[in-house]
């Protein structure tokens, strides 16, 4: 009996134990790509030189201002992309896109259609001599009617 109680311990103690081990030898092992691997474009001949990461900029900003006047106050929060492609040495192409919005008040940018809070333009530069520049540009803004009690004078609204 006592023999047969060892047995038991031991084989539950072999199979509680027991793992498995896997090994390779490290030519064996894959190398894993970067990131930057990963996202190359492929070779498309001669385009491949235009199509280049590395004429491509992209910036992004959020500004947020807070301003109190008497008993108002509120805020104006901004976020802006601009992207900027180097088409040739000579020639750049910039582009910007951002939304404009108000997120405490319900004044400056406060409109029910979120198109009109959009801000977006674009730019192309061209430098063709050393002493000539040429700036191709258009932005769209939104634009806020202010208050028309400002303008009218204070003896009118008595």
């Amino acid at each position: 009996m006592r023999t047969l109680k060892i047995l038991i311990v031991a084989a539950f103690l072999m199979l509680s134990l027991s793992f498995e081990l896997d090994a390779q030898l490290k030519t064996q092992v894959e190398r894993k790509m970067s990131v930057e691997e990963r996202i190359k474009l492929p070779d498309y001949g001669p385009l491949s030189g235009l199509l280049s990461s590395d004429r491509f900029f992209m910036r992004q900003s959020y500004s947020l201002s807070f301003f109190s006047m008497g008993n108002f106050s509120g805020s104006v929060g901004m976020y802006i992309n601009q992207m900027s492609f180097l088409i040739s040495d000579k020639l750049l192409l910039n582009a910007t896109l951002g939304f404009v919005h108000s997120p405490l008040t319900r004044g400056i940018g406060h409109n029910s259609n979120l198109l009109n809070n959009l801000i977006y333009g674009a730019e192309l530069l061209y430098k063709p001599t050393r002493n000539t520049f040429i700036n191709l540009r258009f932005d769209i803004t939104p634009y806020y009617y202010p208050s028309y009690y400002m303008y009218v004078p204070s003896y009118i609204l008595r």
